[in-house]
């Protein structure tokens, strides 16, 4: 099995889905497809598996993202 790059713990392969995410899924499907901004698909993904995945918020997610980035700015 897969383990998290982050905290080392094992991902499960399979993320079981009920019929009732299928129009999320499709929801979400469509919105990468028409381009919608990063921040909103990010939602729309936490939304989905937000709490079955332990995925920080967009905005947590995001801020991490910035701060990593800055650093590795500042090692070139």
């Amino acid at each position: 099995m897969p383990v998290c790059a982050e905290c080392g713990d094992t991902i499960e392969e399979d993320l079981e889905l009920d019929t009732s995410d299928v129009p999320a899924v499709e929801r979400l499907y469509r919105a990468v497809a028409d381009g919608e901004p990063q921040r909103e698909i990010m939602q729309m993904i936490y939304d989905l598996f937000g709490d079955r995945c332990q995925l920080r918020s967009p905005v947590a997610e995001l801020n991490l993202a910035r701060r990593c980035a800055s650093g590795s700015d500042a090692r070139a």
